[in-house]
């Protein structure tokens, strides 16, 4: 028998923890685009989108510099 979960932590104030997330969709036209989405877990606040047709890891940290830059960096001090 597996032992009992422990539950998810909660955040109990902004910026303590994000969650990014990446979505695919298609244009009329048959063309891919892709989405970065970065959200604030204590009131899911959007912090960030990213559309385009590819987003390689050099954007992805950029992006996410830049949100860092904007809101501070929380726990990461």
């Amino acid at each position: 028998m597996r032992d009992k979960p422990e539950p998810l932590s909660v955040p109990e104030k902004p910026n303590e923890t994000w969650s990014m997330d990446f979505m695919a969709d298609q244009l009329a036209d048959g063309r891919s685009i892709r989405t970065l989405n970065v959200l604030d877990n204590f009131n899911r606040e959007g912090l960030g989108i990213q559309v385009d047709f590819a987003l390689p890891a050099v954007r992805v940290a950029r992006c996410l510099n830049q949100i860092i830059e904007w809101r501070g960096d929380g726990n990461l001090k």
